[in-house]
C-alpha cells in the first residue's frame, strides 16, 4: 500500500514539475523577448525571423518565397530609421519617373497601370500590345507575347517595384531587348542567370534589329523574381 501510495506521489510530483518547468520556460522566453525588443526594437525582431525564416526557404529549394521572405525582412531593418527609409523611397521613386518619362515621351498614349497592389496577366487571349508603364509595390506580372497583336513596330514595356514576381514569354520571330535589375533575387532571362544580391541582365536577341515586331522590356525591383523565357 506504501509503495502504490508512494507511486502515485512520484507521478504527481513529476507533472507538477513539468507544469513548473514549461511556465518557466514561457517566463524565460517571454522576458528574452521583451528584453531584445527593448534593446533592439520590434521591427528588427520581425526583421530577424523573416531573414532567418528565408534562409530556412532557400537551403529547402524554396528560393523564391526565401529571396521574398528576405526582401521583406530587409524592409522591416529599414523601417527602424524612418529617414533612411524615406529617403530610399525618394530615390527609387525618383529613378521609376526617370525610366517611366522615356516611355511617355516616345509615345504620350503610353498605357499607364499604377497602384499598390496588383496582379496583371495578359496574354490568355489575343491582346493589343502597346508603350506600358507598370508599376506597383506588391504585385506579379504574367506576359505572353504569344497572343499579343503588334500594333507598332517597337514596343517599350517598363515594369517597377518594391516586390515583384515577373513571367514573360516570347516567341523566337519577335526581336528582343531586356534590361533587367534585382537588388536582391534571381533573374532567369534567356540563357542569362543571376541570382542573389544586385542581379542585372542586359541582352539583346540576334534578330532585334532586323524582326519587323521588336520589344524592349525595362524590368527593375528592390526584390523579386525575374523569369524571362524565349520560346524555340
Amino acid at each position: 500500500m506504501r509503495r502504490i501510495g508512494g507511486g502515485n506521489m512520484g507521478e504527481g510530483t513529476r507533472n507538477n514539475y513539468n507544469r513548473n518547468r514549461n511556465t518557466a520556460y514561457l517566463l524565460i522566453g517571454t522576458g528574452v523577448y521583451l528584453l531584445i525588443e527593448h534593446i533592439i526594437g520590434l521591427y528588427l525582431v520581425i526583421a530577424i525571423l523573416l531573414i532567418a525564416l528565408g534562409i530556412y526557404q532557400m537551403r529547402v529549394d524554396h528560393k523564391r518565397k526565401g529571396y521574398i521572405l528576405i526582401g521583406i525582412g530587409v524592409i522591416f531593418v529599414l523601417l527602424r530609421d524612418v529617414s533612411i527609409l524615406l529617403a530610399i523611397v525618394l530615390i527609387i521613386g525618383g529613378y521609376f519617373y526617370f525610366q517611366s518619362r522615356k516611355v511617355d515621351n516616345r509615345n504620350p498614349s503610353v498605357q499607364k497601370k499604377h497602384s499598390i497592389i496588383d496582379s496583371i496577366k495578359w496574354g490568355h487571349e489575343p491582346w493589343p500590345l502597346q508603350d506600358s508603364s507598370v508599376w506597383f509595390v506588391f504585385g506579379e506580372v504574367n506576359l505572353d507575347l504569344t497572343t499579343a497583336i503588334f500594333v507598332q513596330e517597337e514596343t517599350t514595356i517598363l515594369v517597377q517595384g518594391v516586390i515583384g514576381d515577373i513571367d514573360i514569354t516570347i516567341p523566337e520571330e519577335i526581336g528582343v531587348w531586356i534590361d533587367a535589375s534585382l537588388a536582391i533575387g534571381p533573374i532567369d532571362a534567356v540563357n542569362h542567370n543571376e541570382h542573389g544580391m544586385m542581379s542585372k541582365v542586359n541582352w539583346q536577341s540576334s534578330n532585334y534589329a532586323t524582326s519587323s515586331n521588336r520589344v524592349k522590356l525595362i524590368i527593375s525591383f528592390i526584390v523579386g523574381d525575374i523569369d524571362i523565357k524565349i520560346l524555340n
